[in-house]
């Protein structure tokens, strides 16, 4: 369940890259804290099915009113990712 992935301590930066890739029938999603090594969150297969992608910010267990985000750059493309 993606809720029991330990994200905290993750991310050191003001930065993050998020990355989604389909194969077959699976779908791997991975972040960067440097845009060029990503590394695996997680993977789900079939069970998918209608997808649609998009952005969201979420303050987790915090109890703030007020939350500060910022996406520069969203991407879909048929294609594989260059490495």
């Amino acid at each position: 369940m993606l809720t029991t992935i330990p994200t905290a301590g993750l991310l050191t930066g003001d930065t993050v890259w998020l990355r989604i890739v389909k194969d077959g029938t699976r779908y791997t999603t991975y972040y960067s804290t440097d845009g060029s090594n990503f590394v695996p969150i997680y993977e789900v297969g079939a069970s998918l099915t209608n997808v649609k992608v998009g952005l969201f910010a979420y303050a987790g267990a915090s109890t703030a009113t007020d939350m500060t985000a910022a996406f520069d750059y969203f991407h879909v493309s048929n294609g594989i990712p260059a490495p």
